[in-house]
């Protein structure tokens, strides 16, 4: 499947996607190992129908930080200086508006989002998010 356009990436997986971050995060962390369960996620909202589950953060790991982001109606646009992101939508679909474009989202999908990129979301999902290096609060605007 083509890029929808410059700096996105967007592909259909199977469920085995889940395996390949698992596998990704292992081998990135190395011989830090760090198991988090649910109940030990930090969680961050966002606004009423936004909320993020923080799993590994920059405190663990400076490169990288995932979270699983779960959306229900319209956040607000939001843009991140420093870091890439990548979504992996487990559950559910989503609009994403760009300044030049929009990308319609469902279950099974990635999203590959550059740092510095203004971006709005629209719909209803859960999905894994990966940052790089990993998130900062102090990089991160909201402009609606």
């Amino acid at each position: 499947m083509e890029p929808p356009g410059k700096g996105f990436a967007i592909f259909k997986f199977k469920s085995k996607f889940t395996i390949l971050i698992v596998g990704y995060i292992r081998r990135f962390l190395m011989s830090n190992i760090k198991y988090v369960k649910k109940a030990e996620a930090v969680i961050r909202g966002e606004g009423s129908c936004y909320a993020i589950a923080n799993y590994i953060t920059k405190e663990f790991s400076p490169k990288l930080s995932v979270a699983v982001s779960t959306l229900s109606g319209e956040a607000p646009k939001t843009l991140n200086t420093t870091s890439d992101r990548v979504y992996y939508f487990f559950e559910g679909e989503a609009k994403f508006i760009f300044t030049d474009q929009i990308v319609n989202v469902e279950k099974f999908s990635s999203l590959f989002i550059p740092a510095n990129t203004e971006y709005k979301m629209i719909g209803h999902f859960q999905a894994i998010l990966i940052n790089s290096p990993a998130f900062n609060i102090n990089d991160e605007r909201h402009t609606d």
